[in-house]
């Protein structure tokens, strides 16, 4: 991963874009230095001619990432998305969900289904991941554990107990 890193950085150097295929292109974003007053106040730099700006007013100011379609295709299916129906601001937060009443859903949908992933988990019942890994967690622990947690690969999957 470092040599990708230090390739990268060696061709931006040069203002060139890289296109990495199936991925994107990744490219330099540039600006002007912003102007710091005698008081310590920083201003946007205003420059009404071209021709006044040199080299040591301009920056890096980050680096531009345009996916290519079969990558943003691919991403779109597998990353969930969070609807608003609750007030302004509450977008990535999760549903409130009945303790008993989530565990006979689970239950259900593990009875016709063979197993639940964390991601599924997260669509299916609009959860943040942090909340679905929460959840899954407390259904296959104690005594009255619903779940068997089984880790194949990178993948965790879990089944009725």
């Amino acid at each position: 991963m470092e040599w990708l890193k230090k390739e990268m950085v060696s061709h931006m150097n040069f203002n060139h874009r890289i296109h990495l295929n199936g991925i994107g292109t990744f490219s330099l974003s540039i600006g002007l230095k912003p102007v710091v007053d005698e008081d310590g106040t920083v201003h946007k730099r205003i420059v009404t001619d071209p021709n006044d700006i040199t080299g040591n007013e301009v920056e890096v100011t980050g680096i531009n990432f345009v996916p290519d379609k079969e990558f943003l295709d691919y991403a779109k299916q597998q990353l969930v998305y969070f609807e608003n129906s609750a007030p302004r601001g509450s977008v990535g937060h999760s549903e409130w969900h009945e303790g008993e009443k989530l565990r006979q859903e689970v239950i259900e949908y593990l009875t016709e289904h063979k197993y639940l992933t964390c991601p599924l988990f997260m669509k299916l019942w609009h959860v943040t991941r942090y909340r679905a890994e929460q959840i899954l967690s407390q259904f296959c622990e104690g005594e009255d554990a619903i779940l068997v947690r089984q880790q194949q690969a990178n993948t965790i999957f879990y089944y009725l107990k």
